[in-house]
Parts: C-alpha cells; structure tokens; sequence
C-alpha cells in the first residue's frame, strides 16, 4: 500500500520539484497510455498484480508456517501492509 499512496499523497510535490506545469501534471501517471482506456486497462493489470503478490504471500505464510503460529504469522503480515497508507501519510 505504501506505494501505491506516495504518488496520490505527493502529488503537487513531485510537481514542485520537477517543474511541470498543471496541464502536463496527467502524464505522470499516464506516461505508458495514451488515452483513458489505455490507463485503464494498466492500472487493472498492475493493481491485479499487487493484489495476487499479497495473495500470494499469505499462501507462503501458511505454508511454511507450523500450525500453532500460523494464524500470528497472517495476522503479523496484515498489520503490516495495512500499515503502508498510514506511513506514505
């Protein structure tokens, strides 16, 4: 969540910093897209994709985990990643 939160939270930052007018700000975050769709369709792929890497991670947890700590290890991992919007704030 962390990044994913920084480029929304420092938006007018970034902007700062890097000099860029108010009517080119849209091409930070569609650099890859050329029309809306096109965003669209990239911001699924790679949303889908850090959605299925935290599926995943928990699958490893269970996993590798034994039994009597396992429900900790999941619950460790969720209060972690729960915590990346509140520190990109």
């Amino acid at each position: 969540m962390y990044d994913l939160c920084l480029v929304t939270l420092f938006l007018k930052q970034i902007q700062a910093g890097l000099g860029m007018p108010e009517s080119q700000l849209g091409l930070l975050g569609t650099a890859f897209s050329p029309n809306a769709a096109m965003f669209v369709v990239l911001q699924f792929f790679a949303r889908t994709f850090a959605g299925v890497e935290s599926l995943l991670a928990v699958v490893v947890i269970a996993e590798e985990f034994g039994a009597d700590v396992r429900g900790w290890g999941i619950g460790a991992f969720s209060a972690i990643q729960s915590t990346g919007a509140g520190l990109a704030a």
